[in-house]
């Protein structure tokens, strides 16, 4: 009879004032004698109210030990990377108010980005330089995090579980790749992307590529958890978003859970089954690739009134929704530039002229996939 080993430890994250410590649970299911040595690293909820990957970990689990025969290799699973944050229902941890999904180790050679040195503008020039470039409190505690998933954990797949919007599908993030062109080319980093899209093209829900790599490593977005593993860590990882935060709709919940077991079955690490369909939400299949887009802007102060449904096309000219002002009277229409897919509409319906209303994917065109830090502008990282 097939027999796992289980483990459920608390990592150390940080040490706080109060002489208590912030621990994260880590929950390892490993097949005895199991003939693959795939490692899979499941996480989840660094953003404290986005809390379906919670849920999704704790399905996932039942699920390996109650099919324990189709289990193999290791899969190590993190239910919350945020845990203060969850309790507080807040984004950030409540020891460091920024994004825990930006403080990750950074993947950029040291020579890269550089300024030439400030001149010393007076006395205090040093002191001031000291507080400006301090390791704050959440970047100790994931270069520490880091530093064990590397050296103890060692995974060759990893996914990162988050949620969006009230009004979204499940969708997945798909990082852009960096390389260090002194040491890498881009035929030899060629193989690391070929490997990461497949993988995620086999997860089974809607895939979109993130920003153009200098607006991605402007908005620091090499330093999330996915970005992290596959910039840094250098093996297959993608963020997955899964529909609104503060709640567990269970047709989110049910996609996640099969997505993520669909990157299980393609790593190896669960066998004799069948990929699982995903028919709870809307799935779309691009023919070529496409990337997100925060579109569109209010074109008028009021309460905005969507027309089309996330997971639908449109055309450029289609109206995309209306703007009233509160006594009913029609301000503007929200007319469509190009053609698209609406993946979320973003909370709220009082706007402000030119405020972002939601995110559409578009086809990404000629932007580099796979790009060198030295052929990045200097402006890229100012």
């Amino acid at each position: 009879m097939a027999e796992l080993k289980v483990t459920r430890e608390t990592f150390p994250l940080l040490e706080l004032p109060s002489g208590d410590s912030v621990g994260i649970r880590v929950v390892t299911i490993e097949k005895v004698n199991s003939s693959s040595t795939s490692t899979f690293l499941i996480t989840a909820n660094i953003h404290g109210d986005e809390v379906t990957g919670v849920v999704v970990s704790h399905r996932l689990i039942d699920w390996l030990c109650e099919n324990p025969e189709k289990v193999e290799g290791k899969i190590v699973i993190i239910p919350s990377l945020n845990p203060s944050g969850l309790l507080q229902a807040s984004r950030f941890p409540a020891f460091d108010a920024q994004d825990p999904n930006r403080t990750w180790p950074d993947s950029k050679p040291k020579n890269i980005g550089v300024a030439p040195d400030e001149p010393k503008t007076d006395t205090w020039y040093d002191i001031q330089k000291q507080v400006e470039d301090r390791t704050r409190p959440q970047n100790e505690a994931f270069n520490r995090l880091y530093a064990f998933i590397e050296d103890t954990i060692r995974p060759d797949y990893h996914v990162d579980l988050h949620t969006f919007s009230t009004i979204s599908i499940p969708f997945i993030f798909l990082d852009r790749l960096t390389f260090n062109n002194e040491n890498e080319t881009k035929d030899q980093e060629t193989p690391l992307w070929d490997r990461t899209n497949e993988f995620v093209q086999q997860l089974g829900l809607t895939v979109v590529m993130e920003r153009p790599v200098h607006l991605y490593i402007k908005q620091k977005l090499h330093r999330s958890t996915s970005g992290t593993t596959l910039n840094k860590l250098r093996i297959p990882s993608c963020t997955i978003e899964l529909g609104p935060m503060d709640c567990v709709p269970p047709a989110c919940r049910s996609a996640g859970v099969s997505a993520v077991l669909n990157g299980l079955i393609h790593a190896g690490n669960i066998t004799n089954t069948e990929r699982f369909p995903i028919t709870e939400v809307p799935v779309l299949r691009f023919e070529k690739p496409h990337r997100y887009l925060v579109y569109p802007l209010s074109p008028a102060t009021g309460i905005v009134d969507f027309y089309v449904t996330c997971g639908e096309p449109f055309k450029q000219g289609e109206t995309l929704g209306v703007i009233r002002h509160m006594n009913g009277q029609l301000q503007a229409e929200v007319k469509a530039d190009m053609d698209g897919y609406i993946i979320a509409w973003f909370n709220g319906v009082a706007v402000h002229k030119n405020q972002p209303l939601g995110m559409v994917a578009v086809e990404d065109g000629n932007v580099p996939i796979i790009a060198a830090w030295q052929d990045l502008p200097l402006a890229t990282f100012y």
